[in-house]
Formats: C-alpha cells, structure tokens, sequence
C-alpha cells in the first residue's frame, strides 16, 4: 500500500529530529545518525517512486542500524538479541523474494544464531518462554521453504515469525 507508505515515511521525517536528539543524548555519534538520515532519505526516495525492490532493500538497510543502536544504551542484550533476529528475517524476506536462494540461506543461518542467543538465555525473557518456543518451531520450518525454494511459503512463516518476534519484544 504505498499511500500508507508515503504517510508513515512522512510521520517519521516528522518524529526525526526528536529522536535523533534523544540518540545524540544516548551517545550515538554524529556519523551513525547522519548515515541513518542517509538510509532514510533513500527509503523516501524509493517510496516515492514505489519502488518495491529499492524499498525492501532500504528497509533493511535502516534496520540494520536497530540492533547496534539499542546495544550502545540497554543495560542487557535481550532487546538486541531480538533485533538482530527481526533483521536477519528481513533479510531473509529480501532475499527469498528476489529469489535469490543462496543470500537467503546466508541470512537464514544468521537468524538462527542470533536466536540462539535468545534461546539460550529463555529464563531472562520474563513470560516469553512460549513464544521463543513458538518461534522456534517457525525457524526450523523456514529452513524448509528454503529447500523448496518456495517464496510464498516462506511468507506465510515470516508473518506467522515476525509476530512471535514483536511479542518477545515487548518485554
């Protein structure tokens, strides 16, 4: 839905320069943000031009940036763990819809490392413990829509992943 793309692009130009006050007070470097501001400027771009390859590529490029960011100011790296893994599923999601099987297997084995740092560490994700075992019972069945070779499949299992993954999130 690209109208709903161009308004929340907008809103976060609008929200921007708060935030980016607020990160520079957490200690995240002129650089980090101008590169940021960078990334979003060519999200914009390629939303305007309803470019959905552009686009995808550009939001995984912005999020890249989450897991380092709330990594310099978390007092714990659970938040992190859950970022990183919420960007390699993006990646993931890029790739298998560019059909491009062998980044996608790339990014996948990222994914599954990073949650196993969530994995590993369940006891600290006060309630969660379904929802880490949920959503790993979703990885592992990723790893079959990559032998399948099948985009669509892998869809129906990110959607059903990225949901368990806001859950965990919100500790």
């Amino acid at each position: 839905n690209w109208n709903k793309a161009k308004s929340k692009i907008e809103n976060l130009y609008t929200t921007w320069t708060i935030v980016s006050i607020d990160l520079k007070e957490a200690g995240i470097s002129e650089i980090e943000l101008d590169n940021f501001i960078n990334y979003m400027d060519l999200l914009a771009e390629a939303i305007k031009n309803e470019d959905k390859n552009k686009t995808m590529e550009s939001v995984v490029s912005l999020y890249k940036f989450l897991p380092d960011l709330v990594g310099k100011y978390a007092s714990n790296d659970k938040e992190k763990n859950v970022l990183s893994s919420k960007y390699n599923l993006l990646e993931c999601y890029k790739y298998a819809d560019l059909e491009n099987w062998q980044e996608f297997d790339k990014s996948f084995n990222e994914l599954k490392n990073n949650f196993s740092k969530i994995t590993n560490k369940m006891d600290e994700y006060n309630g969660k413990s379904v929802n880490i075992k949920s959503a790993s019972v979703i990885i592992n069945e990723i790893n079959n829509s990559s032998k399948l070779q099948n985009k669509q499949v892998f869809f129906i299992k990110y959607k059903n992943l990225i949901q368990e993954l806001n859950i965990i999130l919100t500790l």
